[in-house]
């Protein structure tokens, strides 16, 4: 955390809180009415302008906690009220140069600073940080920016003379408006309404809820209500009008936040919504697909087809109608080609293989205005509506594009003994049914693996028949390394005496070789199998199409037993093996290749820059899991995706689960476009048993 005190120098400020008043010249002050006399209003030399208050805290790098240590003194008009339960344990202030929100540790503000209420704050030994980039002041709690405490408030607060609430100030929203200016300050927004896609619904239900108003041009800002407004259950007003509240924004995002409903004042005839959508249509399938105001309505839903037109890409939750920049890992489409309005558009996730290498526009920008029909699933991505895990795709609206696999049958390469670690056994291979995968050599070793390759019969068997003629105790010592395992049955080592050397295996007699010792299904280990005579050797890995494992031949050679007739015991594992996974910090210094990551469960990601770690679970797609359980820092966590079946059915919308340490195997790449961990086909909750 980033922890600045600043210090004033030269400035002689004094506060005399029991003399008489002389107050300050606002005679130009748009915001505050001073035309009020009160002559109990205390004298105080005030030092700085809220603005410049402000300026002090930007200026030092907008630290996460700053410590003012000289004298800094400001005055202001409280503008804000916690009566209707919108505003909690703040208040906020402002002059005739801004404003600024103040965070007080105590409930009921409204009878201790009613609205037009003037008061004076002596900041030293207050902190200042902000939240989305709003500017806030108050104290630090547990070494961080938080509320002033209860006890403190009077040491650093002092009211001054009851003013009238000031006039809002009006404001129009569009290229030309400065909300800098009018930051944290009361303002009437004019000429605008509420969106149509939420009329009929109320300000907010059991969380707290954006509303969108919006102006005839389509600029928006946001109605911000609390959760525990004594509003939140109003139906939006229908009409159009002015909203009055105060000006916040978070990272970016203009946002109103309520006094109470006296402030909406929306009672003209509704203009025509710049964001309305098309009425929804379709049924959710190729022939009748959702069209984007459908698939907004039936969120949650798996397995639906989307119709639209693609029209850029998302970033930093931002829509860029471009190709310039684009991520590969998502695509934006709307009912209408060349759309840029975003609230007429829903992101589409690109997972990895064929639908991400065919749709998205950095690797095809000819995409880019391309109507398209996408089958997934309905729900949140990058914070709005959206449509995840992508499985198929049409550009006609009949025929699903298919892939075109490449797949192996019957004779295949040869692999030399010299290809594999110290054996002298030539070995040749043959897929016994069409398969996408087949025995290969590298990294002197024959390796295999059909995680989501399909079926697959593929032997590797030797060339000739090995002797084991005149050896006392033969066996065929094996070094291998399993991971995944599916059952033993299929990674068997057989022997033939019949086999002819050449053709399709499976026509020979083949026995399994029996081991000397229980052999090791897990990490590299020298297995020893039981042989005589002289035989062909074959090596015989077999995959489904919902399960496959992966097999390494390291080393095989006809040799005597060990004396203990025990084998080896089992090397220490690779990187990325279950027994010694990535850390998260690993991932986040390096996203690339695959294996297993290790971390506590604290939360979701909503977005690239939104993490709830509050212990509620409301997606099942996704976990964010940091090295330390209580982890709240964004940066030292790890967005980790849940694909449908096992891994999410164990991990996903378990609030329980919260706290509990997980070891999970996948691939390492960008997730809601930060270093993340996708494609999960395995876990472990004990750093031992792989699940499934």
């Amino acid at each position: 955390m980033k922890k600045q005190v600043f210090f004033l120098k030269g400035l002689a400020i004094t506060l005399l809180l029991a003399l008489t008043f002389s107050a300050c010249n606002h005679d130009d002050n748009p915001l505050i009415d001073d035309d009020i006399d009160n002559p109990e209003t205390p004298e105080v030399e005030v030092s700085h302008s809220i603005i410049e208050l402000k300026e002090i805290y930007t200026e030092a790098g907008n630290p996460d906690l700053f410590e003012i240590t000289d004298e800094v003194i400001i005055e202001g008009t409280v503008v804000s009220s916690d009566e209707s339960g919108n505003h909690y344990r703040e208040i906020y202030i402002q002059d005739n140069t801004g404003g600024i929100q103040v965070r007080l540790n105590k409930n009921n503000l409204y009878g201790d600073y009613p609205l037009g209420q003037k008061i004076y704050i002596n900041a030293k030994g207050m902190y200042m940080g902000n939240y989305g980039t709003q500017i806030q002041l108050g104290g630090v709690f547990e070494g961080s920016f938080g509320r002033l405490e209860e006890d403190s408030i009077a040491n650093h607060i002092t009211k001054g003379e009851s003013l009238q609430m000031p006039e809002a100030i009006e404001i129009e929203l569009g290229e030309n408006f400065d909300d800098e200016a009018y930051n944290a300050t009361w303002v009437k927004v004019t000429n605008v309404m509420f969106t149509e896609s939420e009329l009929g619904q109320t300000y907010a239900g059991d969380e707290n809820t954006n509303r969108t108003l919006i102006t005839e041009s389509g600029e928006t800002i946001i109605v911000r209500t609390s959760s525990y407004a004594a509003f939140k259950g109003e139906t939006l007003a229908e009409g159009s009008g002015s909203v009055s509240g105060i000006l916040t924004q978070f990272n970016g995002t203009l946002q109103i936040i309520l006094n109470d409903l006296e402030g909406v004042e929306l009672t003209g005839e509704r203009f025509n919504d710049p964001n309305s959508l098309l009425p929804a249509e379709g049924e959710g399938t190729l022939a009748s697909a959702y069209n984007i105001a459908a698939a907004k309505e039936n969120q949650d839903t798996q397995d639906k087809w989307v119709k639209g037109y693609i029209v850029g890409f998302f970033n930093n939750n931002t829509l860029h109608a471009t190709t310039e920049g684009a991520l590969n890992s998502n695509i934006a489409i709307a009912d209408v080609a060349g759309e840029t309005n975003e609230l007429k558009v829903i992101p589409v996730q690109l997972p990895g293989g064929f639908v991400r290498e065919n749709l998205n526009i950095a690797d095809n920008p000819d995409m880019l205005g391309q109507m398209v029909w996408l089958k997934g699933d309905l729900e949140a991505y990058y914070g709005v509506d959206g449509l995840k895990s992508v499985s198929a795709f049409s550009l006609d609206g009949e025929t699903e594009e298919e892939e075109e696999v490449e797949t192996f049958q019957g004779e295949l390469v040869a692999i030399a003994g010299t290809d594999l670690t110290n054996t002298t056994i030539d070995f040749r291979t043959y897929n016994v049914i069409a398969s996408q995968e087949f025995w290969a050599a590298e990294s002197q070793k024959a390796t295999i693996n059909a995680y989501q390759k399909g079926a697959t019969e593929a032997w590797m068997i030797s060339t000739s028949q090995v002797d084991f003629s005149s050896l006392t105790d033969p066996v065929l010592a094996v070094t291998e390394s399993m991971n995944y395992l599916t059952s033993t049955d299929d990674v068997q080592v057989l022997g033939s005496t019949d086999y002819t050397g050449t053709g399709d295996p499976s026509s020979a007699t083949w026995t399994a070789l029996a081991t000397k010792a229980d052999r090791v299904t897990s990490g590299q280990t020298k297995t020893e199998f039981v042989a005589e005579g002289q035989m062909y050797v074959a090596f015989v890995y077999k995959s489904s199409e919902s399960e496959a494992m992966s097999w390494e031949v390291i080393t095989v050679e006809a040799t005597e037993a060990d004396t203990d007739n025990g084998g080896e015991e089992p090397t220490d594992p690779e990187k990325g093996d279950l027994g010694d996974p990535y850390t998260v910090e690993e991932v986040i210094a390096d996203n690339t290749g695959s294996g297993y990551v290790v971390g506590y469960i604290v939360g979701y990601y909503t977005s690239g820059s939104n993490m709830n770690t509050d212990g509620t679970q409301e997606s099942v797609t996704n976990i964010a899991i940091a090295t330390n359980a209580n982890e709240a820092d964004i940066s030292k966590c790890i967005p980790v995706q849940l694909p449908k079946g096992a891994v999410r059915d164990a991990l996903g919308d378990h609030p329980q689960s919260f706290g509990s340490q997980v070891w999970i195997y996948g691939n390492f790449e960008a997730y809601f476009g930060i270093p993340g961990h996708k494609g999960a086909s395995k876990y472990s909750l004990d750093g031992e048993t792989e699940l499934p």
